[in-house]
């Protein structure tokens, strides 16, 4: 019988930062500045870092505020070219101290992240796992074994429109689920208080309209 396969030790930074943009590059150079601290990993959902001056690129983009003071304090910039710098500007001056600071290769772009999704899922989640919408206030999935669940036989994953509850189980728009317990957990609502019952107080009013 061949040995089980040991799950791989997770990977672990000391501190995590969500986005590779200007604040992102400020943030891995002062706490190498101040702290010493280096033990950073950014997630960034776009290929590359420096978050707005990397996505914007319309024709005339440029900053409205001088050049010398959208800069780092503790990395004036003597490049810049004209007082209101364009995008392609900032853009390389923010790349320069992530790179003098060594952020740069800290940093797990989109395509890496959706790489390893692809790599740890079950092919036949990858169009389900990898949405086509802004995170907003949507749940985020951290893994911590979730992906790995799913290769499990008595797990399905699936977002297929419910039509019916019947005896046998879950009737969706690919047909029927079985079951024999369901479980009702798709989220809260924070503007609706105690759904599926009224209560009335003072001068008859409800809790949700108080």
């Amino acid at each position: 019988m061949a040995p089980e396969t040991p799950n791989p030790i997770p990977s672990y930074s000391q501190i995590a930062c969500v986005g590779a943009g200007i604040s992102a590059i400020a943030l891995g150079a002062t706490l190498r500045r101040w702290h010493q601290i280096d033990d950073i990993r950014f997630f960034e959902r776009h290929d590359d870092c420096g978050g707005t001056w990397h996505i914007s690129s319309y024709p005339g983009c440029a900053c409205d505020v001088p050049s010398a003071l959208y800069s780092f304090s503790f990395a004036p910039n003597p490049r810049w070219t004209k007082l209101m710098p364009s995008n392609k500007e900032i853009k390389a001056y923010q790349q320069d101290v992530a790179d003098t600071y060594g952020l740069r290769e800290k940093m797990k772009r989109r395509k890496q992240i959706e790489a390893y999704m692809r790599k740890t899922a079950p092919e036949k989640y990858h169009d389900i796992l990898i949405p086509d919408f802004e995170v907003g206030c949507k749940r985020r999935v951290f893994d911590c074994g979730y992906l790995d669940s799913l290769h499990k036989e008595n797990t399905l994953l699936t977002d297929a429109k419910i039509l019916e509850i019947v005896p046998e189980g879950i009737k969706t728009s690919n047909g029927l689920i079985p079951a024999d317990v369901i479980v009702l957990a798709t989220g809260f609502d924070t503007s609706y208080v105690l759904p599926g019952i009224t209560v009335h107080g003072r001068n008859n009013t409800t809790v949700a309209e108080h």
